[in-house]
């Protein structure tokens, strides 16, 4: 019963295109404003939400460095060593199940991928571990490995260790990169990540769960149920996916006979032509037609269908039946189109062919504007103006043989619409400074980009300073000399007498003289240049040169001095063993050293220099 008195007549005077009093709130402007301004904001969330989550990680990751650095490579401390390296283990491990666990709850991947994520979170630690553990053993086990149990260690495996550990680290932010990409492009959100589906309070993204499940219960030929698909829908009706659409293209073929409705106004359809109000009158017989019979078979369908029906993919004759066009929009912003037979209530997403299509979207794209046209006009003829603009030419489309109804083309934007544009402005997309035209919904996945990549090149630096810097892998704990005979060279000598037992070993400064000692003398040799040792070094092993040892100094000189290690102190500018000044002997218990003046061979010339106490090692 329409309104009457005062009532009716305030409801007439707020009526609009939008219809009145409750006419937005009925066709959910609210609904699809809020997602908009959402859209806005949601992507920031999201990748807030994705940082937090890497920074945990990283956190975890330092964490877990520090332990390895302090309790295995830290081995000097006062007042005892820290050197543990099952604590150095145990933090690793700690921190890298740590990890782990993190992404496990957070991301919303299959098997593979997740499979794929726990490696990259767990073979750069496990590396980095290795090569720690390998080069302590080197470098303070047995004084830089030369116990039998640690030189099984090649020079260059921690270091090798050390780079694939850089490597592992790159790829796993190549990973979190391919992790954290963007999969619905209207909105910008990282679906793989549950803290950013849970931003979807309105279930937007529902329908590409849906039909994900939907497809493994078809490919497994178990019942919906058992994929998490409900059997009843909120009244307890089936959740059968041919009614909800059926439905909703009876919801909006009713809104665009409403706004053909509207047309009939006397104030509008005064600036109607006679072939539009023709066509107008036609069209709405056929939309009332198809609205009564598709409402009438939905009010008719059960609650189950047969299970040999396929609801989203089965077409009824095309012959005789009319077809309802309409349109759906996925998580990705893509639409889909898809036709719902009035008469059978059947849906097909495939084109019904040669049949008579009402294209519902178009149609009401066309509807809205004449309306928009009528109501512009009768605007200005109620203020007087006299400006009254002529029909539009055309008018309406056409309905003939296997129609189509399409859209015409675009009118002029009039002042009104100007003004209804710019106030929808605040609740568009930010773009992403002032003068852009680009939305900011893709400026946290950029900026997660460049934080990303910015990380990559820190571990490569890192990755190329342990390649091309020796002291990784040549330290004066455990040279590389002991296994690499590439940088030592053997040379071949003959032993002085045949009771000859080497007892200390040293050298010049400059390499150019070998001094070689036992219990009846000191001993010296001349060695070849430097490069010639280069050469032979990168031709033949052992060397072919052979050296000559020459007694120096005999013991008799020394007096009762007995010494475990020697050495010679040269002038400035000297490095051979004519120049040396002085010999320096060390006691074999290690508290006593001996100088003896080379420059004279008097016993009374040798200066002793007693060792203190308080020194924490033995000198060797």
């Amino acid at each position: 019963m329409p309104p009457t008195g005062m009532d009716g007549g305030m409801v007439a005077r707020l009526g609009d295109e939008d219809g009145g009093p409750g006419g937005s709130a009925n066709l959910y402007s609210h609904f699809w404003m809020l997602r908009r301004v959402q859209r806005g904001y949601a992507c920031f969330d999201a990748y807030a939400r994705i940082c937090l989550a890497v920074a945990a990680q990283q956190l975890l990751l330092i964490e877990a460095y520090f332990a390895l650095g302090h309790f295995m490579s830290k081995t000097e401390g006062w007042p005892s060593p820290t050197h543990n390296s099952f604590a150095a283990w145990l933090a690793l491990a700690a921190a890298v199940f740590a990890s782990i666990t993190l992404f496990k709850l957070d991301l919303f991947v299959d098997r593979r991928d997740m499979l794929i994520v726990q490696g990259g979170l767990s073979l750069g630690p496990i590396l980095a571990g290795l090569a720690t553990h390998l080069s302590a053993m080197r470098n303070e086990h047995g004084m830089g490995g030369k116990r039998p149990c640690d030189q099984f260690i090649p020079a260059l495996l921690p270091w090798a260790l050390a780079v694939l550990a850089c490597f592992f680290h790159a790829v796993w932010i190549f990973v979190l990169l391919w992790a954290a990409r963007p999969e619905s492009r209207s909105a910008g959100l990282p679906l793989s990540f549950r803290s950013a589906i849970y931003l979807d309070v309105f279930g937007w993204h529902n329908q590409h769960f849906s039909e994900h499940q939907s497809t493994l219960a078809e490919e497994s030929g178990a019942p919906d149920s058992e994929w998490g698909q409900p059997e009843q829908g909120a009244h307890g009706a089936a959740a059968d996916p041919s009614v909800s659409a059926s439905s909703i293209a009876l919801r909006q073929a009713r809104r665009l006979a409403r706004t053909m409705a509207k047309l009939k106004d006397p104030r509008l359809a005064t600036h109607l032509s006679a072939a539009e109000e023709e066509s107008l009158q036609q069209l709405q017989e056929v939309i009332d037609l198809e609205v009564t019979e598709l409402q009438e078979q939905l009010a008719s369908v059960s609650g189950s269908r047969a299970a040999s029906e396929a609801p989203w993919s089965r077409q009824s004759s095309a012959a005789g039946n009319c077809w309802l066009q309409c349109q759906c929009e996925g998580d990705s912003g893509h639409v889909t189109p898809y036709w719902v037979n009035s008469r059978t209530a059947d849906v097909s997403w495939n084109h019904p062919g040669a049949a008579q299509i009402i294209d519902l979207p178009l149609l009401g794209i066309s509807v809205n504007a004449l309306h928009s046209r009528l109501s512009t006009s009768a605007a200005r003829e109620q203020r007087g103006n006299g400006e009254v603009e002529a029909p539009v030419r055309g008018g309406l489309p056409q309905q003939t043989g296997a129609v189509r109804f399409r859209l015409p083309e675009a009118p002029a934007i009039s002042r009104f619409d100007r003004a209804s544009a710019s106030e929808s402005l605040p609740f568009e997309l930010m773009p992403e400074s002032p003068n852009s035209t680009v939305s900011s919904s893709q400026l946290p996945w950029k900026v997660f980009q460049q934080t990303c990549r910015a990380m990559l090149c820190l571990w490569l630096i890192t990755m190329l300073a342990i390649t091309c810097d020796p002291k990784y892998y040549d330290s004066p704990h455990a040279p590389r000399e002991i296994y690499d005979r590439k940088a030592l060279v053997q040379l071949q000598t003959v032993w002085p007498h045949a009771y000859f037992r080497p007892s200390a070993l040293s050298c010049s400064g400059a390499g150019k003289t070998l001094i070689l000692g036992d219990q009846f003398s000191i001993y010296t040799a001349d060695l070849p240049p430097a490069e010639e040792l280069q050469n032979e070094s990168s031709s033949a092993w052992p060397s072919s040169q052979e050296i000559e040892l020459e007694p120096a100094i005999s013991t008799m000189d020394l007096g009762s001095t007995t010494w475990r290690s020697l050495g010679l102190l040269y002038g400035k500018g000297h490095d051979s063993f004519s120049s040396a000044k002085a010999l320096i002997l060390l006691s074999t218990n290690g508290t006593v050293v001996v100088e003896h003046d080379l420059g004279s061979h008097s016993h009374d010339n040798l200066i002793q220099w007693t060792i203190s106490p308080m020194l924490d090692h033995v000198l060797q």
